[in-house]
């Protein structure tokens, strides 16, 4: 899909608009001199398309990445009594 602002041929990533259009856009909003709304009512931009966090490539691939470590919080507990004590405290 091509980005929605005129002129640009770029391809759309986010909210209809190539990456250089959304960037711009993005600092106008943050330097308050816009909203994402009025950039939706005006046709600059479209409404988000949510994902569901965690679904995407990269979280995938971090995932087989990474070992995650469950710690019961009593399990926490003794083991910070245990080196308060190694620590002489």
């Amino acid at each position: 899909m091509k980005c929605l602002i005129d002129g640009c041929d770029s391809v759309a990533k986010a909210r209809g608009m190539c990456t250089t259009c959304y960037q711009t856009a993005v600092a106008i909003i943050r330097r308050g001199e816009s909203a994402w709304e009025q950039l939706e009512e005006l046709g600059l931009a479209n409404k988000p398309q949510h994902r569901s966090p965690g679904n995407g490539a990269f979280a995938k691939a971090l995932r087989e990445k990474l070992i995650v470590v469950s710690i019961p919080c009593s399990d926490f507990a003794a083991m910070n009594k245990k080196e308060e004590v190694d620590n002489g405290e």
